[in-house]
């Protein structure tokens, strides 16, 4: 089960940039390296996540280290849509 959610996430988060860009790029007026800039943090934040959740989940377990991802996840994203430019949309990923 926490498997499949911790990919769950994951693919979300990918689909919900990836569906994103254009508006953003249009909206912001974005050159292309910032939108690959963009397109690409999700997946480099799971490579990053993934590196460490072993070690985690192993100290706190997987159930507590999912909850922290699910809650860590819900506020990023809030604090992505009050992004009014594309420098505070980063500060998301800081």
């Amino acid at each position: 089960m926490s498997g499949g959610a911790g990919i769950f996430i994951g693919t979300y988060d990918t689909a919900a940039i990836s569906a994103a860009l254009p508006r953003l790029a249009a909206l912001w007026h974005l050159s292309s390296e910032a939108v690959a800039a963009l397109g690409s943090a999700p997946l480099l934040g799971m490579i990053a996540g993934s590196l460490l959740a072993g070690l985690y989940a192993d100290r706190w377990g997987r159930r507590t280290l999912l909850l922290a991802d699910f809650i860590a996840f819900g506020l990023a994203a809030f604090a992505s849509g009050l992004a009014s430019n594309y420098d505070w949309f980063l500060v998301r990923f800081c």
